[in-house]
């Protein structure tokens, strides 16, 4: 599945002058070129990611790559001792969780590479049998791996705090009236969202090897609740989904310090 960019831009623009206005000021959906390249490298850095700033899950996900000599196979992973997996930085908790993501890969309860076909619920329920993969790491994973056109993240803090300056709200929007305020975006909510967070993008890709390296403050989201296996996401200031547009960004150019 692929989104005709084109025409969602058009559509959105059509139904909604703020995301217009934002269009015209920052140009084209940068959707297409921040493509996690790896199902098994995303979904492993997702998991490293819960509960830390940017700094360090960037610091840890650098070992983890830096163990195998570059972006491993679940295969490789799953023949690592725990503790060679405890000393890149993962909790022992984590690598369970990743144990537990390589072990159904390898017995096809979860069919990484079929994932492109499925729908998103149907991605969203494989994803999360996974210990430690909630829905929230299944949308990013369908926005930023599978490029879905109409995923609407409501517990995501960035997307959250974007929609409420773009649209001038007083409060931050609950995630019933994200819902509601998204109506007019279907069936391109993941490009509306996108746009929304545009301008922050644009500030902070730029410097994101630096922020990586710095670190960025991080704080626990109120709209963003525990779900089965996934515990409470700390979001940096910028929310997550922002960390997963920068590093799909920088997928295939690996930082270093």
């Amino acid at each position: 599945m692929s989104i005709d960019y084109a025409k969602a831009c058009s559509v959105l623009a059509r139904r909604d002058p703020v995301l217009r206005s934002l269009m015209r000021r920052h140009g084209v959906c940068g959707l297409a070129a921040s493509q996690h390249a790896d199902p098994f490298k995303a979904l492993v850095h997702a998991i490293m990611s819960q509960q830390l700033s940017t700094k360090a899950s960037a610091t840890i996900a650098g070992r983890f790559d830096g163990l195998f000599g570059g972006c491993p196979t679940p295969a490789q992973v799953a023949a690592v001792p725990d503790d060679r997996l405890r000393g890149v930085g993962l909790s022992a908790q984590k690598v369970g969780y990743v144990r537990d993501l390589c072990g159904r890969i390898a017995d096809g309860s979860l069919p990484l590479h079929a994932l492109e076909r499925m729908p998103d619920d149907e991605v969203v329920t494989a994803l999360t049998r996974v210990n430690g993969i909630g829905r929230w790491t299944a949308e990013m994973f369908l926005m930023f791996r599978l490029h879905r056109p109409d995923v609407l993240p409501v517990g995501d803090l960035g997307i959250v705090k974007a929609v409420q300056k773009v649209y001038g709200l007083r409060t931050a929007p609950t995630p019933a009236r994200l819902v509601r305020l998204g109506e007019s975006w279907r069936p391109y909510r993941s490009v509306a969202c996108w746009t929304a967070m545009r301008p922050r993008t644009r500030i902070f890709l730029p410097l994101f090897p630096r922020i990586a390296v710095l670190g960025v403050r991080s704080a626990p989201s109120q709209h963003c609740q525990p779900v089965k296996g996934e515990p409470p996401q700390r979001m940096g200031y910028q929310g997550r989904a922002l960390d997963w547009y920068l590093w799909a960004s920088l997928d295939n150019a690996p930082m270093k310090e």
